[in-house]
């Protein structure tokens, strides 16, 4: 979760970073993302235990923003990341 004072500073400041970390397409290394901040926590490894090939996979594969807030949301697809941040705002809001 990135926090900014405002909704609209959220939109015209956050939109554009999470779009860039979320995905298909995400920036999942350090020399490809403008996000430095928290890489490592934003990507998988596909290494498997024995050894061998593997490659880095993205964590969040889509965004919601929430007020002041966005939030980076975690799942296999789109539709998986966005019900866990509905799931989430919804216990946390009470809704």
């Amino acid at each position: 979760m990135r926090f900014y004072p405002t909704h609209d500073e959220a939109v015209t400041e956050g939109v554009t970073l999470a779009e860039e970390v979320t995905g298909p397409d995400a920036a999942v290394t350090e020399a490809d993302s403008t996000w430095k901040e928290g890489i490592r926590d934003r990507r998988t490894s596909g290494f498997t235990i024995i050894g061998g090939g593997g490659s880095l996979t993205v964590k969040y594969a889509d965004f919601v923003i929430y007020g002041n807030v966005v939030m980076l949301c975690q799942g296999r697809d789109s539709i998986q990341s966005l019900d866990r941040c509905k799931t989430l705002i919804s216990a946390v809001a009470g809704l």
